[in-house]
């Protein structure tokens, strides 16, 4: 049967009749009855219409909570690992501005790789796996209290796969799904139920989380592939397709040995367009547009320099991301928090104590 939406359409456009001319001559007499066939459709239209609108009010009264739309939303703060701190519990907040630095003392000792919940509400981090403890992801209120324990890596895989690396997670933008790195890319429901492989590297994953796209379409990863014998593999952005359909390449930097880009940590503009990630190959922060167009670099780092673990805030306006000394170099092992324009422009430095690693910015509603 059409849609309905389609049957409004097709009317809008039937020419209308001149009746006026028939008002003078025409004898008043009783209507003819409809033809029982448009009785029956106009009955089936009347019925779908209703269904539709019961399903409609039934999703919205049993909507669990407030969801932020994808798009730009409001700047809340940042959750960072400081790894100067408490070491039992180095999960803080932030202000935007690198003020107000508070200790999540709340959560469970060794926490790690905390990330914002989309509505701002909640907070997902995992207990790293170690010889003793088996990787484990929870769930706690934005103060850190109420944290409980939604997935367990022993209750579902086996001692090999709960020893390999787990890289990080990542929340769809509906809030109902969790999506991590655990030597493949897995995706579970926020509850922790129906835990499942969404993609099997060809090598290996890098050591940065994934990324979800704000329309709830695609995750974001970066891998290793084989390259030929001698030029070593290459570092690449991949996307994920959320439904399980597939994957394709984002980048292509090429061999490690000449590669012109070698991605890692990454992060989505609100707006889904763009991508911003720290670029290994050359210490950067650079940008592509989410189609694999347009590479280009934001911003370089002053020598003996990188960058690293960029954030696109809530807002899209700016991009807050990390300066360490490059490995083997003299210079003392400080860590450093700037922020930018999103074009890369007017970079200055938020003084936030200890030696910050940046995580998660905390998305608010507007208004």
């Amino acid at each position: 049967m059409p849609d309905v939406t389609e049957r409004f359409r097709a009317a809008d456009t039937l020419p209308a009749r001149d009746l006026w001319s028939d008002i003078v001559t025409r004898e008043p007499g009783s209507p003819p009855p409809a033809p029982a066939g448009r009785r029956v459709a106009a009955a089936i239209v009347a019925l779908v219409v209703m269904v539709v609108g019961i399903a409609i009010a039934v999703r919205a009264f049993h909507a669990s909570r407030p969801i932020v739309p994808a798009g730009a939303a409001a700047n809340g703060k940042i959750l960072v690992v400081n790894l100067s701190g408490d070491s039992a519990h180095p999960i803080s907040v932030v202000n935007p501005d690198g003020s107000g630095m508070r200790v999540l003392r709340e959560l469970p000792a060794n926490a790690s790789l905390p990330e914002w919940s989309p509505e701002g509400t909640q907070i997902a981090f995992a207990i790293a796996n170690s010889s003793s403890l088996p990787t484990e992801i929870w769930i706690a209120r934005a103060d850190g209290s109420g944290a409980h324990m939604v997935f367990r890596c022993a209750d579902h895989f086996s001692v090999a796969t709960c020893h390999q690396p787990f890289d990080g997670l990542a929340w769809s933008p509906d809030g109902q799904q969790i999506a991590f790195l655990l030597g493949s890319l897995y995706v579970m429901n926020e509850d922790g139920t129906s835990v499942h492989r969404l993609y099997a590297p060809d090598v290996g994953i890098d050591s940065a989380p994934p990324a979800w796209s704000p329309d709830g379409r695609w995750i974001l990863f970066a891998m290793t592939t084989r390259g030929a014998p001698g030029a070593g593999g290459a570092d690449n952005l991949y996307l994920a397709a959320a439904d399980g359909s597939g994957i394709r390449q984002l980048t292509h930097c090429g061999p490690v040995a000449h590669a012109k880009c070698a991605p890692a940590v990454s992060t989505w503009s609100p707006d889904g367009r763009s991508i911003a990630f720290a670029d290994e190959a050359t210490g950067g922060i650079r940008t592509i547009d989410v189609d694999g167009s347009n590479l280009r670099t934001l911003i370089s780092p002053p020598r003996g320099m990188r960058y690293a673990n960029p954030i696109w805030s809530p807002d899209g306006h700016r991009i807050v991301y990390e300066e360490f000394p490059m490995q083997g170099s003299k210079l003392p092992p400080i860590v450093t928090v700037y922020e930018m324009q999103a074009d890369g422009s007017n970079p200055s430095s938020l003084h936030v104590p200890g030696e910050p690693i940046l995580q998660s910015w905390q998305r608010l509603p507007r208004g």
